[in-house]
């Protein structure tokens, strides 16, 4: 089991830009840990050159504001990070990289009962969420523009959609920057210990992405697997086992970038039934 997941999107990044990390907040203890999960990633995996750019975002309504605690205001919740952000700062530098940038974007919107149309780039039909989702996004996608997204599988409120919330669940699909989600239930790797990568492939331009994007914040010390899944062991499945090895190889010629180890492959046989086989508890 791990801490987070990451789904990842078609995202074009240059790889000369420095890279831009957001996590949102919104005063729970999640949140709080994603922002501890985005500064794990920020000094641990970071750019080689340094100089990443880390903003911590958080939209709110002031009429529903009025009827919450002090802490859990917008601004508040915000200025809270004060401090922990200088801490990131200082351990970043500490590194021997560039000066990390760090932004705090606290913006209004106004609630509705009616969800707001979106505007997705990846996405060919009409869209809609939340009028809170769709702050966000507009705030991610106009201002911050990030690379990554960090978000906690549940916030202060709202309905939970299986394991996440429905901020989470929305972000994931709407987002156009690849999303990590925190498990709520899992601590964070300790500092300089090897991060474990799970990836699962089934041959088709998306899913070698999302390998790419693995490869873009894993440290020679990590680990990655690929997972196929199928009927039998076919050629078209080694065959997706050699792109791996070639993929993982010119990234790290090209890039720098990447484990060390060559990411292990494995194939998952499955019955071609309807009827469930297994049932994953979610705590294991």
């Amino acid at each position: 089991q791990s801490t987070f997941s990451c789904v990842c999107f078609l995202l074009v990044m240059d790889d000369k830009s420095h890279r831009k990390w957001a996590v949102m907040v919104d005063g729970s203890a999640v949140s709080a840990k994603a922002f501890d999960a985005v500064c794990h990633f920020v000094c641990k995996q970071g750019g080689k050159e340094g100089g990443d750019h880390l903003s911590l975002i958080h939209c709110y309504d002031p009429a529903l504001d009025a009827a919450k605690p002090f802490h859990l205001h917008g601004p508040f919740i915000l200025s809270s990070y004060e401090s922990n952000l200088f801490r990131a700062r200082r351990l970043y530098d500490s590194l021997g990289l560039k000066k990390l940038k760090t932004r705090l974007v606290c913006k209004e919107y106004i609630s509705t009962a009616e969800d707001v149309e979106l505007s997705v780039a990846h996405s060919v039909r009409k869209e809609m969420a939340p009028s809170l989702i769709a702050a966000l996004l507009r705030v991610a996608d106009e201002e911050v523009q990030p690379q990554f997204i960090f978000v906690g599988s549940f916030g202060e409120g709202g309905n939970k959609i299986g394991c996440n919330g429905t901020v989470t669940d929305h972000l994931v699909r709407l987002s156009n920057s690849t999303t990590f989600i925190i498990n709520h239930w899992r601590p964070l790797p300790p500092v300089g210990s090897q991060t474990t990568f799970v990836v699962a492939l089934d041959g088709n331009e998306t899913s070698r992405r999302g390998l790419a994007e693995v490869l873009r914040v894993a440290q020679a010390t990590d680990r990655i697997t690929g997972v196929l899944v199928g009927k039998s062991l076919t050629q078209r499945e080694q065959e997706m086992m050699q792109q791996v090895e070639e993929l993982v190889q010119s990234f790290r010629t090209a890039h720098g970038l990447g484990p060390a180890s060559v990411p292990a492959c494995r194939f998952v046989p499955y019955a071609d039934t309807r009827k469930p086989v297994a049932q994953v508890g979610r705590h294991g």
